[in-house]
């Protein structure tokens, strides 16, 4: 598989990378957010857009203008790791909201949706770190799994 690997300045691009090409025999090609290259998908089989920005993205669309598109047009699959996630909940029309504190911490996420990405595991730990949540997702994403902040489902 040929991966298209989106960084957003997340720290853990690198970590990322490795863990993809040490467990996985796939072909992984990394490049900022701010590349030329976002607009092209041709090449690969899958698009993986990280985490990262220190902005939101509502007040920032000029300058994500083409990580934006590549995502609203791709008829390849798209997984969106922490800002990655929310920019895509952003761009198909979910919402959402600013904590009032940032978040860190491990966190219970539950899988809703059996893929293969999962290797038919139905709950994990993750480490989270972010400042903003999806409090809606539009209906025309799929959920594939979610955590429980407060007894309610993002």
């Amino acid at each position: 598989m040929r991966i298209l690997l989106i960084n957003n300045g997340g720290i853990t691009s690198d970590k990322l990378i490795k863990f993809i090409n040490d467990s996985h025999k796939h072909t992984i090609h990394a490049i900022d957010w701010q590349s030329k290259e976002v607009a092209d998908d041709s090449k690969y089989d899958l698009i993986i857009i990280s985490g990262g920005h220190d902005f939101p993205t509502d007040e920032n669309e000029k300058l994500i203008k083409s990580e934006m598109e590549l995502i609203k047009n791709t008829k390849k699959p798209v997984l969106g790791i922490c800002y990655g996630c929310e920019l895509i909940a952003f761009i198909f029309g979910g919402h959402l909201e600013r904590l009032g504190t940032p978040e860190e911490g491990m966190i219970d996420i539950n899988v809703v949706s059996p893929d293969p990405l999962f290797d038919d595991c139905r709950h994990f730990k993750a480490h989270e770190n972010h400042r903003w949540v999806i409090k809606e997702i539009s209906r025309n994403l799929l959920p594939l799994a979610y955590y429980s902040l407060n007894n309610k489902a993002f």
